[in-house]
């Protein structure tokens, strides 16, 4: 589905100007192309030697402003750059996407891309030390963990709907303080945000998840699973480092089962399990993105990162033996599950699919 969504873009690739923060001895800025085709791994690998910087990229991470969020978000690895820009520029109506008539590749500059817009709505794009590498420090400094904001997908869930989710209400019901499991997601995501224990979760589980052979797949220590749920419900700060990547699995999964009605909505099961009768891979892309438009948005911001993570594991299957198949058998009945009133018959026929 990716790969079919990109073979649309135009143009195949542009300039992007990375900002270096927070890191010592090195340029201020560089510009360097990009495809958009590169994950933000692959910028972050680029970017690293042009802006004199020593180290790998797990010790690094790429943060966006675009302008219309109140802080910079980071990415979180498997996301692509050239996406996030073409659609800050599509939105601010400088560039059309996919006409004949727009600016060649070799054309484009920059400040011709983003100097014509007012400061506070271009889009940056900011090199940091990873979370990972500064968590002590922040600890041991009294400090608060850095806010995660919105992650973007290119792909079904931001491509061609992100009008819509943008005007979704919020809810007019406040987060119920230290209630995590069985709650409702637009009852614990304030202001559209994940929770900061959920995505703490999913940002260990795409560190180290790729590296785990049987994650999502392997069982966890019972006990342990039950003591961090405990915590996680009760809004107690806990240290995901010192947790076994297997009960932090576990345990988010759990988080999905908990979910009233499932992500995916018990609602929309049997349009769902229709999805994969659709004739081509672009009629399932539309079909699944008229079904992401009647979620609440909160369950459509879990899904991204969700499906972000996902991906990122599927793509070190050969290492960590989850494939996309394996994968969908662990987590799918955590995200969908039929309305209490369906029958046996159609259960069956969608675990077929």
């Amino acid at each position: 589905y990716i790969n079919l969504e990109k073979e649309k873009d135009y143009p195949k690739s542009i300039p992007l100007k990375i900002f270096a923060k927070d890191i010592g001895n090195c340029a201020y800025s560089k510009t360097i192309t990009v495809m958009n085709s590169d994950t933000a791994n692959e910028v972050i690998n680029m970017s690293l030697p042009m802006l004199g910087i020593t180290g790998s990229e797990r010790e690094y991470q790429l943060w966006v402003n675009s302008g219309k969020e109140e802080a910079p978000y980071p990415l979180i690895g498997h996301e692509y750059p050239y996406g996030i820009k073409m659609s800050h520029l599509r939105d601010t109506t400088l560039l059309t996407q996919g006409s004949k008539d727009s600016p060649t590749p070799s054309n484009f500059q920059e400040p011709f891309l983003m100097e014509q817009l007012p400061r506070e709505m271009q889009c940056q794009f900011i090199l940091k030390p990873s979370r990972l590498a500064v968590a002590q420090q922040l600890s041991d400094s009294g400090q608060k963990t850095f806010k995660r904001r919105r992650s973007i997908i290119n792909w079904a869930f931001w491509r061609g709907s992100s009008t819509h989710l943008d005007n979704l209400p919020m809810s007019p019901t406040s987060p119920v303080p230290g209630q995590l499991f069985g709650v409702s997601l637009p009852n614990i995501c304030e202001n559209d945000n994940l929770p900061k224990a959920v995505l703490d979760m999913l940002f260990f589980l795409n560190q180290k998840g790729p590296l785990t052979k049987g994650i999502f797949r392997q069982s966890a220590n019972v006990k342990s699973c039950r003591e961090l749920k405990e915590k996680l419900n009760s809004g107690a700060e806990v240290q995901l480092d010192c947790e076994s990547i297997f009960v932090i699995a576990s345990v988010l999964k759990d988080f999905l089962r908990n979910i009233p009605g499932s992500t995916f909505s018990s609602d929309l099961y049997d349009h769902w399990a229709c999805v994969m009768d659709q004739g081509n891979d672009e009629e399932k892309i539309n079909a699944v993105q008229r079904l992401l438009d009647q979620l609440p948005r909160a369950n459509v911001i879990l899904l991204r990162y969700l499906f972000g993570v996902l991906y990122n594991i599927e793509q070190h299957s050969s290492s960590n033996q989850m494939t996309a198949f394996n994968l969908a058998v662990c987590i799918a009945p955590s995200i969908l599950w039929p309305p209490t009133s369906s029958s046996p018959e159609l259960e069956n026929e969608f675990t077929k699919k």
